[in-house]
């Protein structure tokens, strides 16, 4: 998933109406893009409140540092 996915992704469950039904499939989408990301805990559990745009770089971020610590796995 590039980045533009990923954010219209995240946008969407920021922006859109809060009802599970249609949040969780969003994240699940997510979730198997950024296995090692914690990407919940950067939407919902944060202590300080990211951008859909900040979400999104972190998200990569610890993917890539995920691969580098594991030797690329």
């Amino acid at each position: 998933m590039n980045s533009d996915e990923t954010l219209g992704l995240v946008k969407e469950i920021y922006f859109g109406p809060a009802e599970n039904a249609r949040i969780t499939p969003l994240l699940d989408r997510l979730y198997k893009a950024f296995p090692h990301a914690r990407i919940s805990d950067l939407i919902f559990n944060n202590p300080v409140e990211l951008t859909p745009e900040q979400v999104v770089d972190e998200a990569f971020k610890r993917e890539a540092d995920y691969a580098r610590q594991s030797g690329g796995r």
